[in-house]
């Protein structure tokens, strides 16, 4: 339960110093709708840039260094973030927050897929975390204190990283730019950027539109929280679901969910969409991880690229969105754009299947290496001296 744990808690605290930030930067700093998407997308390219490296360098140097590396210092950025006075301070801290907390997510997915976990009900804690951060963050009265709080989960993270086994794994050489990883899994990664660009649009802003239907920010957190509990229960159970199945049910899901963004008009209204994008992204992400580690030996890259390609959408998405809010003048104008690009994202995704992109990668070619023996010397756990002699020949 460790794992999940850690799960549990990286995402209560990221989430909770994200949610109100664009609210923030807006109702008490003074930015515009424009200045809020490009704060959204500092944040997202310095995770986009993170994973892409970070997932590589797990893969060649080993998963459990960058792990640590990435807990320990988003635990030191986080907190950092309640010294902004404005939003030019409040766009450099979101700048480091987004590249620390971009370390060690492609490791801690690696580590689910070697220690033999599954894949859904591990990132459902993930889901979890998130609801118990808009909690935190709804309830907290001031801003200073939700980024306390979150810097505070990551270092219990970073302490109960330091406890979880060695597992045995293989170094592997892997490109800078891993085209022939791109090219297996291109159906996701594509589709996957468009759908979440037009999601990521509406994200930047949604705060600010509850808030303008009179949500305050516990009814905010609690919206969160009822989506990300439903994913919770979903992604938990999702396991039995083929990868290909589920991520195209949450493709479709995405556009009708994104068109009832845009008719609710109250915030009981919205418990709707909050409740149906749960269902759509358990489906999309559960999916699109299964899809990439069945079919790849990088397991670190690969998932690492998913993460790089939800972080790249969160680059352009809010760009998009304070574009089209502040051209139509207001905010469901981008929820329906948002739905039209996720069907283009499903013809897509169809027609690269059918070209015969992605083949499952063979079974007895996928990485599932086993956990490395203990050996017991009093209440201290340490790897068998027979076991790490023979590794290290094998490095060599």
């Amino acid at each position: 339960m460790r794992i999940q744990a850690i799960q549990l808690l990286t995402n209560a605290g990221g989430f909770a110093s994200s949610l109100f930030v664009p609210l923030w930067a807006r109702t008490v700093m003074g930015a515009s709708d424009f200045t809020v998407g490009v704060i959204v997308s500092l944040f997202a390219g310095a995770t986009f840039l993170s994973q892409y490296v970070f997932g590589r360098a797990a893969d060649v140097y080993g998963k459990r260094l960058f792990l640590l590396v990435g807990l320990a210092l988003s635990a030191l950025a986080v907190p950092l973030q309640s010294f902004c006075a404005d939003p030019l301070q409040l766009a450099l801290a979101r700048l480091m927050v987004g590249f620390a907390g971009g370390i060690f997510p492609p490791a801690l997915l690696a580590y689910v897929y070697l220690s033999r976990q599954e894949m859904g009900k591990s990132v459902s804690f993930g889901s979890l975390g998130w609801g118990v951060g808009t909690f935190v963050a709804g309830a907290l009265a001031a801003y200073w204190q939700v980024f306390l709080a979150s810097g505070i989960m990551f270092a219990a993270s970073f302490a109960l990283a330091l406890t979880l086994p060695l597992i045995g794994e293989q170094r592997l050489s892997v490109p800078l730019f891993p085209k022939r990883i791109l090219r297996r899994n291109l159906p996701v990664y594509s589709a996957l950027l468009i759908r979440h660009t037009g999601a990521s649009a509406i994200w930047a802003t949604l705060p600010i539109h509850l808030n303008l239907i009179g949500a305050d920010n516990l009814q905010i957190g609690l919206l969160y929280a009822a989506n990300a509990l439903t994913q919770f229960v979903v992604m938990y159970n999702l396991d039995r679901v083929g990868s290909v199945r589920a991520f195209f049910a949450g493709l479709v899901l995405s556009s009708a969910t994104f068109v009832a963004y845009a008719l609710a008009s109250s915030i009981w209204l919205m418990v709707i969409p909050q409740v149906m994008i749960a269902l759509s992204w358990s489906f999309m992400y559960v999916g699109a991880l299964k899809f990439v580690t069945e079919r790849n030996a990088e397991v670190a890259t690969s998932s690492g690229l998913v993460g790089s390609t939800i972080a790249l959408s969160g680059i352009v998405g809010p760009l998009l969105g304070g574009a089209v809010s502040g051209a139509f003048g207001n905010y469901t104008a981008m929820m329906y754009l948002a739905a039209g690009m996720t069907v283009v994202s499903m013809a897509i995704f169809s027609l690269q299947l059918r070209a015969g992109l992605a083949p499952p990668l063979p079974r007895e070619r996928r990485p599932a290496p086993p956990v490395i023996p203990m050996a017991s010397s009093g209440n201290l756990q340490i790897p068998s001296a027979e076991i790490l002699g023979a590794i290290q020949v094998r490095r060599r």
